[in-house]
């Protein structure tokens, strides 16, 4: 996601130096429309497989950090008060856009998809930390916290849902100044942390998990003591034949176009050296309905294409809309759906032919979800600034049981 840095004051660098962290991104804020079907019948049709296959069922989302930051990087950095009351403006917006009802809606969508894995992005962590001059050597500690990962193990424990957390990959971090108080050491009271992350959960009952990893990638880019970073997550499955290999991603905005085709030509090596079948899913920030000269485009989509990558979207066998998944307003209220980028991906590659000499996976099934009015929370709140993005693949029956 994008995001403008301006007015770096010394004195507020040397304290996130000083402290070790990052900063944060702020979402994207184009928003346009999807015109996509009612998902009802692709669902029932992709739940169990059929006579031509197994049903592997995937689901991504980018679960929105709360609330657009970007206002706090347009103040100074050196005037604690002006960054305090950004910070502060940040923090009553994400209250605002409530994680636990929205993980609630989540749950409700990942109920109805019943999917194998569950890859999310900007699973956010925000942190208030009190100074308390009892806990050397920060003399910080935490005095509230809103977590997104545990907010979604709650939700779908709630609705009955069986899944286990594979991992979670911490990404960018970032700290600023919440409340000031000239009679303490150093003048600050509270600090607020926030730490981007992707989380990868897996059906409980799925004994077939091979392994997990996940990482940073070594792109990054850096303003002073700041280093903006993004991860990656990869589950490998064995269901009986060829594994395979279900990566979990966000890449880099597209203001910083050269940082994301860094990362993305590291994703790409990476799965050079992986057998079977590879899935790419998550927030990839390139446009794969853009053109060149769009805010939203960059080349990252036609490199994973170049690379033997296929789109599932363009193979999906149901009725096919553009597929646009983001976005909606930053408050989450908005009352118009008005998607017009796609840039949350599904895409697949494999060496392994069926008998027929056809790639695999074969038939797909592809789904947007949260892009329909009606899918609001019952206060009016979107899941997510994204829609989410349910695929499910039927593999052919023979190589897998």
């Amino acid at each position: 996601m994008d995001r403008t840095i301006r007015g770096r004051g010394l004195a507020f660098l040397a304290l996130t130096a000083a402290l070790g962290l990052a900063a944060c991104e702020a979402p994207t804020t184009t928003v346009a429309p999807d015109e996509f079907t009612d998902p009802s019948a692709a669902f029932a049709a992709a739940r169990h497989g059929s006579a031509d296959g197994e049903s592997l069922r995937l689901f991504t989302r980018n679960m929105y950090m709360g609330a657009d930051d970007s206002p706090i990087f347009e103040v100074d950095f050196s005037d604690f008060a002006a960054v305090a009351a950004a910070a502060q403006t940040f923090w009553s917006a994400v209250q605002a856009t409530d994680v636990q009802e929205r993980a609630m809606a989540i749950a409700a969508e990942v109920a109805m998809t019943d999917p194998h894995v569950i890859g999310l992005q900007e699973a956010a962590q925000h942190v208030v930390l009190g100074f308390n001059p009892q806990a050397p050597p920060t003399y910080f500690t935490p005095v509230a916290v809103q977590d997104f990962v545990m907010a979604m193990q709650a939700a779908l424990g709630a609705a009955g849902l069986d899944y286990t957390l594979m991992g979670v990959q911490e990404n960018t971090q970032a700290l600023f100044p919440l409340a000031l108080n000239p009679d303490i050491p150093g003048g600050i009271a509270q600090l607020l942390r926030v730490t981007l992350r992707e989380a990868t959960f897996v059906r409980s009952d799925l004994v077939s998990v091979a392994s997990f990893m996940s990482g940073n990638y070594a792109a990054t880019f850096d303003v002073g003591p700041v280093t903006l970073k993004r991860g990656w997550s990869k589950v490998k499955l064995e269901l009986g034949g060829p594994p395979i290999h279900v990566i979990n991603t966000h890449l880099e905005g597209q203001s910083l176009e050269p940082i994301q085709l860094l990362q993305t030509g590291e994703l790409i090596q990476f799965t050079e050296g992986l057998d079977g079948t590879v899935i790419i899913m998550g927030d990839l920030n390139s446009d794969a309905n853009g053109e060149e000269g769009e805010t939203a485009w960059t080349p990252t989509y036609g490199m994973l294409t170049d690379a033997g990558f296929v789109d599932a979207w363009t193979r999906s066998t149901g009725p096919r809309g553009p597929g646009f998944t983001c976005c909606h307003e930053k408050d989450l209220v908005n009352a118009v759906v008005d998607f017009d980028e796609r840039i949350d991906l599904v895409l697949f590659r494999t060496g392994h032919p069926d008998s027929d000499g056809k790639p695999l996976p074969g038939r797909v099934d592809m789904e947007v979800l949260g892009d329909e009015l009606g899918n609001q929370t019952a206060s009016g709140l979107w899941p997510a600034d994204h829609g989410a993005l349910f695929a499910a693949f039927r593999l052919p029956r023979g190589l897998y049981r």
